[in-house]
């Protein structure tokens, strides 16, 4: 999700080994958007800073969507809580991880209505647990359901997302995301509970649990934890000052409601270039660099909830 990411990804993507080498363990400092009451990363994703601006710039495009009761979504994509929740937190954590990771990336959500949410082919899962389902071959049908790997699934935004077709007629909010996806990149990253360590640094621990197993990932520390509304609502008011057109200004009182069409629009329209819900074209707009930055300081102003 960022740059304060310490390692690269294509250093990650190494062949797999059957333990922990210490010398690949690196720490990594990453970010979680979901409600207040969970904690921990055990079968959640993270990601870096770009990664997670992404991931939250998508909650505006998905409020349109939902909105639209003929467009097709993914299955409980607008019941989802890490977007639905009126308690989300995005939550800052650092993380011992074994650099050789995985390139199959565990799909990890709250479990609603007993399926797993946001999937291809969705699972019996208990009510509000989070869960983890992982396939390869991408979104497509020729995509097949995999066991997740224990080691860290890594996902760059740009290479999965990236591929993901605009045709004439499709709606703006892909083209929106195609051109977030360009500006932004960034890498997500699942960290399942089999690959969790039950001592303190893998760099300690050479890689095994207490009962000699092999581990891949310890959360080392949960640095900061503000409220998603906050963060929100700074990071408009940012984009706000950032409006050269007046775009917000013709929202009249709709200008500071964050889930207003209009101050939807014109965040989009601030950020891509007034014809990003169009055309796909990542020099328009604000660059990508700023675009992360806005988020990484809109967070950093926020109370810290802990």
């Amino acid at each position: 999700m960022r740059s304060l990411l310490s390692v690269v990804l294509p250093s990650l993507l190494l062949a797999p080994t059957s333990s922990v080498d210490p010398a690949n363990a690196t720490k990594i400092v990453v970010y979680h958007v979901n409600p207040a009451n969970y904690s921990g990363i055990t079968n959640m994703d993270t990601a870096d800073a770009a990664g997670d601006a992404f991931f939250a710039l998508q909650g505006p495009m998905t409020t349109l969507d939902c909105r639209n009761t003929t467009s097709q979504h993914w299955g409980n994509e607008c019941t989802n809580p890490e977007h639905a929740s009126n308690n989300l937190t995005i939550t800052k954590v650092s993380v011992m991880i074994d650099g050789n990771t995985s390139e199959v990336y565990g799909k990890c959500n709250i479990c609603v209505n007993g399926t797993t949410p946001l999937s291809k082919h969705p699972k019996k899962c208990a009510y509000g647990s989070y869960v983890c389902s992982c396939s390869t071959g991408g979104f497509g049908p020729g995509s097949k359901d995999v066991s997740c790997p224990e080691r860290v699934g890594v996902e760059s935004v740009n290479a999965t997302f990236g591929k993901f077709p605009t045709y004439p007629g499709a709606g703006k909010t892909m083209f929106w995301m195609k051109n977030l996806v360009f500006k932004l990149g960034g890498n997500w990253f699942a960290t399942t509970k089999g690959g969790e360590c039950d001592d303190e640094d893998l760099s300690t621990t050479k890689g095994l649990r207490t009962d000699g197993t092999p581990c891949f990932w310890k959360l080392v520390a949960t640095e900061r934890k503000v409220a998603f509304e906050c963060q929100q609502d700074a990071l408009y008011a940012k984009v706000r000052a950032a409006d050269k057109a007046s775009c917000f200004s013709a929202c009249g009182s709709q200008a500071t409601n964050t889930s207003s069409t209009c101050a939807i629009e014109c965040l989009y329209a601030t950020l891509l270039g007034h014809d990003g819900g169009s055309v796909v074209d990542a020099s328009k707009g604000l660059a990508g660099s700023e675009i992360k930055q806005m988020w990484v300081d809109a967070f950093d102003g926020c109370p810290n909830l802990m």
